[in-house]
């Protein structure tokens, strides 16, 4: 993310505003025909017809009802609620508080992205070593917390910090939840779920943006990010709701034991 986001700056700065979409094209496309270079993983044979179909939704419906994994969803729309507001309202708090241009907003998305890069390997270890719960707990609070503290940072250094924090957390949240949803989740449903919280952060995108920026747009930016900060905060409470957090603990606290007996 970083590599793209700098070749992008210096395409812009060397040429025409075009220029970052021009070059970005052959990338593109070289990871769009990367899987053909890839052996393909040995399957068993899929099904086909009325009866895959039945399979299918039936899949989506067991996964759906049941509470850990709708915890699961709602925590993926409290991080894609912050995505949102990162692509939609920040880049305009940036330029109002300490006069960001498009050059300092890439240079700082690429930082931010090398840090997270940098975290994420310590991260899935917390997640590893102190248990899925608390570092998901953890990371959605702090994430929510430094969208809601942005309108209060009125220098780049502030708003670097914050946004530091902001990545860290999240790193902390990704790795946590994404491993707490295959400790969840039978091997057979697994690319089910996947797909059910791909639909979550889908939707979330196709709504939050323009909801956010409604906001931006008829009470400023202050308004939006707050918004957005407590769109994430409902989403960990909802979480802890619905997963129920002591069972949850016990079942991973099983899981874990078993992995570390084989």
């Amino acid at each position: 993310a970083a590599v793209g986001v700098i070749a992008g700056l210096a395409t812009l700065n060397a040429s025409s505003p075009t220029g970052p979409f021009n070059a970005s094209s052959p990338i593109v496309t070289l990871n769009a025909s990367s899987p053909v270079a890839v052996p393909n993983a040995t399957h068993a044979a899929t099904p086909s017809g009325p009866r895959s179909l039945r399979k299918l939704l039936g899949g989506f419906v067991q996964l759906a009802s049941q509470r850990q994994q709708q915890g699961l969803i709602v925590l993926r729309i409290g991080l894609i609620t912050g995505w949102s507001a990162s692509l939609t309202v920040l880049p305009m708090q940036a330029a109002a508080a300490w006069g960001a241009t498009a050059a300092d907003l890439g240079a700082m998305y690429s930082a931010i992205a090398l840090l997270g890069f940098s975290t994420a390997p310590v991260a899935g270890h917390l997640a590893d070593r102190c248990g899925r719960l608390p570092i998901i707990v953890t990371g959605a609070l702090l994430s929510a917390l430094a969208i809601g503290l942005l309108p209060s940072c009125t220098s780049k250094l502030a708003f670097y910090t914050v946004m530091a924090i902001w990545d860290v957390a999240e790193a902390m949240l990704i790795a946590a939840a994404t491993a707490l949803a295959v400790d969840l989740t039978h091997a057979s449903l697994r690319g089910t779920q996947s797909s059910l919280l791909n639909q979550a952060q889908d939707l979330t995108f196709s709504t939050m943006p323009i909801v956010l920026g409604g906001v931006a747009a008829k009470r400023g930016n202050a308004a939006a990010l707050h918004t957005a900060s407590a769109c994430m905060l409902a989403s960990v409470v909802a979480f802890g709701t619905l997963f129920r957090l002591s069972h949850g603990m016990a079942i991973e606290a099983g899981e874990q034991t078993d992995a570390k007996a084989v």
